[in-house]
């Protein structure tokens, strides 16, 4: 299973779920849960009331602070 195709597809399913997700990918369901499961344990996706979606990534949160940071320093 291709995860680029997982992430997109719980993008495009609303509301995302096991059952959703497996169908716009044309898998078995019971082998997308298992798959989300082992990305939400390497904190790639994480699970909620609304269904699956991808986690936020903190290198990338710090990257944006960085860089606000360096355009307010230019600006002044």
């Amino acid at each position: 299973m291709d995860d680029a195709a997982l992430f997109d597809a719980i993008g495009e399913a609303d509301p995302a779920t096991a059952e959703r997700i497996a169908s716009l990918l044309g898998d078995d369901p019971d082998d997308v849960g298992e798959r989300l499961a082992e990305l939400e344990s390497a904190g790639r996706v994480t699970h909620g009331e609304g269904g699956w979606r991808l986690a936020r990534d903190p290198r990338l949160d710090s990257s944006v602070e960085r860089m606000v940071d360096r355009l307010g320093r230019e600006r002044r």
